[in-house]
């Protein structure tokens, strides 16, 4: 997957029957983690800097019995300003 170049991104999973919500586990180059929860099966990500990040999400039923943590992906964020710039080719 790929961010904007804004540093943003819109992570998207498989909704798992009877979970109360997610965790979500996002992992920088830097080695850091963040976490995060959301109720819903997506998770919008923003103000990243520049690099590749992996992630992993798991499910949590209403007793706060935890699921099998799912396998981990990667996303992309680009440097800002990757467009080339236009050359003029003739002013009229």
């Amino acid at each position: 997957q790929r961010a904007s170049g804004r540093g943003a991104i819109l992570l998207r999973w498989g909704a798992v029957p009877d979970a109360s919500h997610y965790e979500l586990e996002v992992r920088g180059q830097d080695g850091k983690s963040i976490h995060h929860r959301t109720s819903r099966s997506e998770f919008q990500l923003s103000k990243l800097m520049p690099g590749v990040y992996e992630y992993r999400v798991w499910a949590v039923d209403l007793s706060g019995q935890t699921g099998e943590k799912s396998s981990v992906w990667q996303f992309l964020v680009p440097e800002k300003g990757t467009l080339k710039v236009p050359k003029i080719r003739s002013l009229e």
